[in-house]
C-alpha cells in the first residue's frame, strides 16, 4: 500500500518493528479487528459529507464556510479532518510550557506539555500532527516516542468547544482513539467541560481507557454522560480535555471527540417546539486537496529546475529536453504564467532554434507553438508540419523518428504512440491556421482502423508489426479511441461542405462503437484474461491516455467509475511532498501535472443527443466547444456527455446544458420535465434542432410549453444582457427563449448549430461560439465555474419530525418568477432542520401560516386586493418576509411605499446587527450568523469593507411584524445567477432563508403567549 500523505512521515518514521505508520496502522487493523468488522470500517470512510445530528461524529469547524454555528443541545470540538500537516510548536514564556497549534480553519484547539524548564525540549521532541488512516480516516496524532526529557512532564489535549453551554444539563460524549505504538494500552484522565464559570474552573472528570480488548472497530469508542454545575454565569471559554499519562512515551490517533447536550424532551416522547437543526460540514475531498498541494508546490519546483542560462528542462537529449520544455511552457501558460515573462521567453527562444528527428518532440513543440504563440512562430510550425507530413508511413502511421531511411532499414515501423502524438500535433496546427492535406487525415484514420484488434482493443502497434503477441489494454484502447475521434475529426469534418459529411465514414464510426464497447466492457481491469509479458501497466501512461479521452469524447465514466478520480488516485500516491515531484523525476512530474491539470477543470456544459442513430455520440461538437471556450478564458474549462436520465442533483452542477436533437423526441418525454428543475435550479438549457431533425421543431415547442406553461416562447430582445456580456452580439437569427421575466433559460435558435460546431466553423460563425461563452457568463453572472469536487447545488430532503405552514405571494408582476419557491424552501429546511414547509399559497381556506414570503418581481404597484391579502396575513399573526428580486433600486423604493400601506402606525427602520435574522440565535436553535454577508458582483463595490444585505425592520405601532431586504433573496434560493442581480450569494440566500423560517417560529410562539422575550 503506497501511502499518499508523506508529511506525517517526517516525523513518524520508525515508529514500531513493523515499518512505517502507514503500515503498522494497516497491521495495527487486522491484528485487532475481525476481517467483516474492517470491512465496514473501510466502506464507512467518505470523502463527501459528513451529517451533524443526535449521533456522536466529529464536530464543527468554528471558522470553516459551510459549517455553522453549534445549537444549545449541540457542542462540538473542532473538525479533525484535516489534510495530513504537523502543527506549530512554541514555548510559552516561562520556559516550562511547549504548545501545539494549527492556525486558522485547521485549529481544533491545542496540546499542551508541560515541565519544569522541559518547555524547548518538548517542543522539539513530542510531535502532534493530522495524519490519515487506511481507508482514509483522518485522524490528529500525538507522538511522544522520541520525547528524551528525563524530568517530569504531563502532556494534555485542550479541544476548543464550540457553542453554548449551560448549567444543570446533561451532556453525551464520545472519545474514539485509537493507540499505536509496542504498547497499545492507554489509560487517559477527561474534564468535559472544563469551564471557566463563576470564577473558578469547573468540569465533571472521567477516567478512559483502552487495551487489548478492542474486537471491532466501535469498541475504540469510549461514551458516556457528564452532567455540568449549577453555575450562574460563564466566565471563560469552555473545554474537553484529555491529560494523558504522567510522562507519556506512546502515540495516539484520535479519531473523532465529540460533546454534545442531550435534549431530555426529546427523549420523553415530547413534541418539541422549535427544530433542531442538522448541520452538514464539507469535509475537503481528499483528492482536491492532494492536487491542490501538488499544483501550489510543484509549479515552483519546476520553475525552479529550468536552467537558469538556457532557460530550457534538462531531459537528457535534445528531443526529451524539447518535450519537456514544451510541455512545462505549456503547463505554465495555463496556470496563468505571463507569456512575456522571463521563464517563458527564455524557453520559447531556446525551443524554436532545436533541429528534431523525433515525432514526440516536434509534435510537443508544434502544439505548445500553436496553442500560445501561433503568429510568431508560423514558419516553426509548418517546417515542423512538412517533417510529420514527409515520415508519414504508407499505412498512414507514424514511427518514433523521422529521419528514417525506410528504403534502407525496413524494421522501423509506425506505433500507436508516435502515430497519435502526431495527429495530435498536426490538429493543433490545423486550429492555427497551418493545415496538412486531407490525404494525410485520410490516411491517418484508415491506420487507426487498421490498427484495431478484432476485440474491439487496442495494443501498442499493429498486429502485422508484433502487436499480436500483446494483450489488448485500457490505455492503448483509450489512445486508439482518441485516434479515430481526432482523425474524424480531421479527415470527415474539418472543412466539410455538409453538416452530417463527419458521420459518412460507416467503417470509422463502427471502429469507434467496437472500441468503445471494449472500454466500457474492460476499463479498470488493466488487461484481458491472459495477459503477457508486455502487460505491465504504467500508471501515468495509463491516466494520460484516459484523461485525452476526456477531453475528447467528453465521457467521464467507464463500468460506472469515475475516470479522472480512478486513474489521479492511482498517481497521485508517487508524489513525494518533501521534495514537491513524483517519483523524484522532474519528467514524471510535468506529465503528472499536465493530466491532473485537464481532468481538475471546472465543467462548463454538457451535452446530450435526443433521437438519431447511436453514431451521433461521436459528433465533435462538443469537443470543439470546449476547446473555443478554453481559447477565450484564463480559466480552462472541461465538457461532458450525459443522459437526460441522470439524477438531477448531478446535473444542476452544470451551468449550462446543450442538447441536440438529431431524431425523434417521443421516447423522451419523463426527460423533458426534468429541464424545468434544471432552470429553476440554476441551469440554462440551450436546445438545438439538426438538419434532418426540423419536422421535430413544433413538437419541440409544443413540449416545452407543457414544462414551462407559465411562460411563453418569445423572440430574444435586442437589448437583453446576453448579447453584450462579454462579446458584443446581434440577435442570432430567429432565436427564441423562455424566461421569467428575470432571466431566460431556455434558448433554441432557429439555424442548426451543431453543424458549425461539428465543423469548427469558427471563422464563418464567430458568433455562435460567441454566444455560448457569453451564456457561460450570463448564466454565472460572471463568477468562475464551480470546481467538479464540490457537491451538488440540489438539496436532499430528508424525513421531516415537524411541519410549518408558508404563503408565496408575488407583486410587481403578473407571472410570478420563481413559482418553485416554497417547494426549493421546503427540501431546504427538510435538509436542514428536518421541518417541512407546507405551501398553502393556493389553498382557499384560511390557514394560520407563520410565514408569509413576499417577493416584488416587477415595477407595478400592489394591488388593492393584494395589499388587503397582505394585511389580513399580518394581523393574524403570520410573520412577513419582504424582498425585492433583481435588487431594482427603482421597484425596491415603490415596494417599501406599498409597505407602508399596511397601516397608518407602520414604520420601517433599519434593521441591527445584533438581529436574530442576521445572528441566527434564536429560540432554543440555532440558524446561521449572516453579520457579514457574501453578497453578488452588482454589490461587492458598494459593500466592500463589510459585504451585508440591506434589510429593515417592519414595525406595527411597538410590535414587529416582519422584515424588509431591498435585496434579492428569493433567486440564490434556487441557485440562479443572472447579470447586475443586487442579492446575496446562494449559499448566504439559503442560510438567510433558513433564518428567516426559524425566526418566524419563534415569533408565531410569542404571538401565542409560549415564550417572551
Amino acid at each position: 500500500m503506497v501511502a499518499p500523505y508523506r508529511e506525517l512521515k517526517r516525523f513518524f518514521v520508525e515508529c514500531t518493528d513493523v515499518g512505517d505508520l502507514d503500515s503498522y496502522l494497516l497491521f495495527y487493523m487486522f491484528k485487532r479487528l475481525r476481517l467483516a468488522t474492517i470491512m465496514r470500517f473501510l466502506s464507512r470512510q467518505s470523502n463527501f459529507v459528513l451529517i451533524l445530528t443526535a449521533v456522536f461524529v466529529l464536530g464543527l469547524s468554528p471558522f470553516a464556510e459551510h459549517n455553522a454555528i453549534a445549537t444549545p443541545n449541540l457542542v462540538a470540538n473542532g473538525d479533525l479532518e484535516q489534510p495530513p500537516g504537523r502543527a506549530e510548536s512554541r514555548v510559552g514564556p516561562t520556559g516550562n510550557v511547549a504548545i501545539f497549534e494549527f492556525p486558522g480553519e485547521r485549529s481544533f484547539g491545542r496540546v499542551v506539555a508541560w515541565g519544569h524548564e522541559a518547555g524547548p525540549r518538548l517542543a522539539e521532541e513530542l510531535a502532534v500532527g493530522y495524519g490519515q488512516q487506511p481507508g482514509r480516516s483522518r485522524v490528529l496524532y500525538v507522538d511522544a516516542k522520541n520525547v528524551k526529557f528525563n524530568g517530569d512532564y504531563n502532556i494534555s489535549i485542550w479541544f476548543d468547544l464550540k457553542g453554548q453551554i449551560r448549567p444543570n444539563r446533561e451532556y453525551a460524549y464520545s472519545v474514539k482513539i485509537m493507540p499505536t505504538g509496542k504498547t497499545p494500552d492507554v489509560e487517559l484522565t477527561m474534564v468535559a467541560p472544563a469551564i471557566w464559570a463563576d470564577g473558578q474552573l469547573q468540569g465533571a472528570t472521567v477516567n478512559l481507557k483502552w487495551d487489548e480488548e478492542i474486537e471491532s472497530y466501535d469498541d475504540l469508542a469510549r461514551q458516556g454522560t457528564v452532567k455540568t454545575p449549577n453555575f450562574k454565569h460563564q466566565t471563560g471559554g469552555q473545554f474537553l480535555v484529555l491529560k494523558l499519562p504522567e510522562n507519556y512515551k506512546g502515540q495516539l490517533a484520535l479519531i473523532s471527540v465529540s460533546f454534545r447536550e442531550i435534549d431530555q424532551a426529546l427523549l420523553n416522547g415530547e413534541k418539541p417546539i422549535m427544530p433542531t437543526p442538522t448541520r452538514y460540514i464539507l469535509v475537503d475531498d481528499i483528492l482536491e486537496e492532494q492536487i491542490a498541494s501538488v499544483f501550489s508546490k510543484t509549479t515552483q519546483v519546476l520553475k525552479l529546475t529550468q536552467h537558469p542560462q538556457a532557460g530550457i528542462w534538462q531531459g537528457g537529449s535534445t528531443e526529451d529536453s524539447v518535450s519537456l520544455t514544451a510541455r512545462n511552457l505549456q503547463l505554465l501558460a495555463s496556470r496563468g504564467e505571463d507569456l512575456n515573462s522571463k521563464v517563458m521567453q527564455e524557453g520559447i527562444e531556446w525551443l524554436v532554434k532545436q533541429e528534431l528527428a523525433e515525432t514526440s518532440a516536434i509534435s510537443d513543440r508544434m502544439f505548445f507553438l500553436s496553442q500560445y504563440q501561433p503568429v510568431e512562430h508560423r514558419q516553426t510550425i509548418a517546417a515542423d508540419l512538412l517533417k510529420l507530413v514527409d515520415a508519414q508511413f504508407d499505412d498512414g502511421g507514424w514511427a518514433e523518428r523521422v529521419d528514417i531511411d525506410r528504403t534502407e532499414d525496413r524494421s522501423v515501423r509506425p506505433d500507436n504512440l508516435s502515430t497519435l502524438s502526431a495527429i495530435m500535433g498536426l490538429q493543433e496546427a490545423y486550429y492555427a491556421g497551418v493545415k496538412a492535406d486531407l490525404k494525410v487525415w485520410r490516411k491517418a484514420a484508415a491506420y487507426w482502423r487498421d490498427a484495431q484488434a478484432r476485440d474491439g482493443g487496442y495494443r501498442a502497434k499493429m498486429d502485422k508489426y508484433g502487436g499480436l503477441g500483446e494483450a489488448t489494454t485500457v490505455h492503448n484502447t483509450a489512445l486508439g479511441l482518441c485516434g479515430l475521434l481526432i482523425t474524424l475529426d480531421m479527415a470527415y469534418a474539418a472543412d466539410a461542405r455538409t453538416c452530417n459529411q463527419y458521420l459518412a465514414s460507416s467503417a470509422h464510426l463502427e471502429s469507434m462503437e467496437s472500441a468503445l464497447d471494449w472500454l466500457e466492457n474492460y476499463y479498470d481491469e488493466y488487461f484481458k484474461m491472459l495477459p503477457d509479458l508486455n502487460s505491465d501497466i504504467n500508471p501515468f501512461l495509463n491516466a494520460g491516455a484516459m484523461q485525452v479521452l476526456y477531453e475528447q469524447s467528453g465521457i467521464t465514466e467507464f463500468k460506472n467509475k469515475n475516470v479522472f478520480r480512478t486513474e489521479a488516485e492511482r498517481i497521485i500516491p508517487y508524489y513525494d511532498e518533501n521534495s514537491g515531484l513524483f517519483g523524484g523525476s522532474v519528467q514524471l512530474s510535468s506529465y503528472a501535472m499536465d493530466l491532473l491539470s485537464m481532468g481538475s477543470r471546472p465543467t462548463a456544459f454538457q451535452r446530450t443527443l435526443i433521437g438519431g442513430n447511436p453514431e451521433h455520440i461521436f459528433a465533435r461538437d462538443g469537443y470543439h466547444l470546449a476547446r473555443y471556450l478554453r481559447t477565450q478564458r484564463l480559466d480552462s474549462v472541461n465538457w461532458r456527455a450525459v443522459d437526460l436520465d441522470r439524477p438531477i442533483a448531478e446535473l444542476v452542477t452544470v451551468p449550462i446544458f446543450y442538447i441536440n436533437v438529431v431524431g425523434n423526441t417521443e421516447d423522451n418525454n419523463k426527460q423533458w420535465n426534468k429541464l424545468r428543475d434544471y432552470c429553476f435550479g440554476g441551469g440554462v438549457v440551450v436546445i438545438n434542432i439538426a438538419e434532418d431533425a426540423e419536422s421535430e421543431r413544433a413538437a419541440i415547442i409544443k413540449k416545452l410549453e407543457e414544462v414551462f406553461p407559465e411562460y411563453p416562447l418569445q423572440d430574444l430582445a435586442k437589448d437583453d444582457s446576453i448579447l453584450k456580456i462579454k462579446h458584443e452580439l446581434t440577435v442570432p437569427k430567429g432565436m427564441k427563449v423562455i424566461g421569467n421575466g428575470l432571466k431566460n433559460f431556455v434558448f433554441i435558435p432557429q439555424d442548426d448549430w451543431s453543424c458549425r460546431l461539428n465543423n469548427y466553423q469558427i471563422e464563418e460563425h464567430k458568433d455562435t461560439f460567441e454566444f455560448f461563452d457569453n451564456l457561460l457568463a450570463y448564466t454565472l453572472d460572471s463568477e468562475k465555474p464551480r470546481p467538479n469536487f464540490l457537491p451538488s447545488t440540489w438539496d436532499t430532503g430528508a424525513a421531516a419530525v415537524m411541519d410549518f405552514e408558508a404563503t408565496q405571494m408575488n407583486v410587481g408582476r403578473k407571472t410570478a418568477p420563481f413559482p418553485h419557491m416554497l417547494e426549493i424552501l421546503d427540501r431546504t429546511m427538510r435538509s436542514e432542520c428536518r421541518l417541512e414547509v407546507k405551501d398553502v399559497s393556493k389553498e382557499s381556506a384560511p390557514k394560520n401560516e407563520k410565514l408569509l414570503w413576499l417577493s416584488c418581481c416587477g415595477p407595478e404597484p400592489i394591488t388593492d386586493e393584494q395589499l388587503k391579502r397582505v394585511r389580513d396575513k399580518v394581523e393574524a399573526g403570520t410573520f412577513l418576509f419582504a424582498e425585492v428580486l433583481t435588487g431594482n433600486t427603482d421597484w425596491a423604493e415603490t415596494f417599501r411605499s406599498d409597505l407602508l400601506k399596511l397601516g397608518d402606525d407602520v414604520r420601517i427602520r433599519r434593521l441591527l446587527a445584533n438581529h436574530p435574522i442576521l445572528t441566527g440565535k434564536v429560540y432554543e436553535t440555532y440558524g446561521y450568523d449572516l453579520r457579514i454577508t457574501p453578497v453578488r458582483k452588482a454589490l461587492r463595490d458598494v459593500y466592500e469593507k463589510l459585504p451585508r444585505l440591506e434589510m429593515y425592520v417592519i414595525e406595527k405601532g411597538d410590535k414587529e411584524i416582519g422584515v424588509f431586504t431591498v435585496h434579492d433573496v428569493g433567486s440564490g434560493l434556487g441557485y440562479v445567477m443572472y447579470p447586475e442581480c443586487r442579492g446575496a450569494m446562494p449559499d448566504a440566500s439559503r442560510k438567510l432563508a433558513i433564518n428567516v423560517v426559524l425566526y418566524s417560529m419563534q415569533h408565531a410562539l410569542e404571538e401565542a403567549g409560549k415564550i417572551h422575550r
